[in-house]
């Protein structure tokens, strides 16, 4: 997210002598961001300068180059920043131990090769065959709106299944915020072909017209498959920026804190699927709540304190606080109709801006996560 020419980055791997761990969404990018940012709170408390305009002052503009190198067509980093802080109301007075905190981060789409079966049938639905599973993320409804608004038919003669896994070629899977961008343009080719075919036997009928004389002259339903090989990497490079902020209220003689308030400022391409777009935010922003104040994996002499979630918090109904969305459309992404990347964009940030939040309130950085009663109470009373 940040203007910087100096890096230099020294890796180490570490055997930890515990039991093997998964992976949780977006790994490593919650701890890292939380390091990153909350030393960037500490650095303009020591400048005496606003945490927010801080970030502003060094945050990538367009024309800049990413400290990786690549050259970005659109930055929108400050548009996020300025949405977030405007929506939490960063300047409004606030009572003591009250604090607010941001956060920035960045992240683009993975490719990775895909496929799928697109099946017309004579009475003009279709059936899309895809390797991935849908966990939750809307993924078969956002393909079936790409179908529909290609074809200009109605989503609900529209079904999207599941591939047996000898059927279809090899998927990347769905992770790394890919789903509606590498299947996403492997469909749009399978409908490109489905729709030369159309137009071969039928020219410029209407859809369903076209349909039925297709699969009377194929004797039956029409299938094509599409195998396409989607780069790692879109090209031009592409991302998009979120700035996460966070209301919190520090209470001194517990040291339990309140979330009061969330807003999450996202620049988006098109959005595909509204819906499942505010749900993909929302449950991010929740499962970096949860990161932030009360999910902590204790590992005592080699052993797991918390074996099930009766003793492994997460947040529940009770612990969610006031949450706003706010979306500045780029309509630039290299998905279809210019979709870009949502899934990690939520719950990265989240737990840094409640982190910063805290240290407004309290007055003192945060090191360490969750945020509990007894680690802030710590912390408020000498015992860090």
């Amino acid at each position: 997210c940040y203007r910087f020419t100096a890096l230099d980055v020294t890796s180490h791997i570490v055997y930890t002598n515990t039991l093997p761990s998964g992976h949780m969404r977006s790994p490593g990018g919650p701890q890292v961001n939380f390091a990153v940012e909350s030393q960037l709170n500490i650095i303009a408390a020591e400048l005496e300068m606003d945490a927010a305009e801080f970030r502003r002052r060094n945050l990538l503009r367009p024309g800049d180059t990413a400290p990786n190198g690549d050259q970005w067509g659109a930055i929108y980093a400050i548009e996020a920043l300025d949405a977030a802080v405007e929506a939490i109301g960063w300047s409004e007075p606030k009572p003591p131990y009250v604090g607010r905190g941001v956060s920035m981060y960045e992240r683009g789409p993975i490719g990775g090769d895909s496929s799928c079966r697109l099946v017309l049938h004579p009475d003009a639905s279709i059936t899309l065959f895809v390797p991935i599973a849908d966990p939750g993320q809307g993924a078969y409804t956002a393909m079936q709106q790409v179908i529909a608004e290609e074809l200009g038919i109605e989503p609900e003669t529209i079904k999207v299944l599941p591939a047996p896994t000898d059927e279809l070629a090899f998927d990347f899977g769905v992770s790394g915020s890919r789903t509606t961008f590498a299947l996403g343009v492997t469909v749009q080719e399978s409908i490109n072909s489905l729709r030369a075919q159309l137009r071969e036997v039928a020219g410029d009928a209407p859809f369903a017209e076209a349909a039925a004389e297709l699969c009377r002259a194929n004797g039956g339903e029409v299938s094509v498959n599409t195998y396409k090989k989607v780069p790692l990497f879109p090209d031009p490079p592409t991302t998009e920026f979120t700035a996460q902020a966070a209301e919190v209220e520090v209470d001194p003689e517990t040291g339990n804190v309140i979330v009061r308030r969330i807003v999450s400022a996202h620049d988006v391409g098109t959005i595909i699927n509204p819906e499942g777009h505010r749900g993909q935010i929302l449950g991010g922003a929740i499962q970096g709540l949860g990161m932030a104040t009360v999910e902590e994996h204790v590992i005592e002499d080699g052993r797991p304190i918390a074996l099930n979630l009766a003793d492994y918090k997460i947040p529940n109904i009770a612990d969610i606080p006031a949450f706003e969305t706010v979306l500045i459309p780029s309509g630039e992404g290299p998905g279809p109709f210019n979709a870009g990347a949502i899934a990690e964009s939520a719950n990265v940030p989240t737990a840094s801006a409640i982190a910063n939040a805290v240290h407004d309130a309290i007055g003192m950085p945060v090191r360490s996560l969750p945020l509990t009663a007894e680690r802030v109470y710590n912390m408020l009373h000498g015992d860090s």
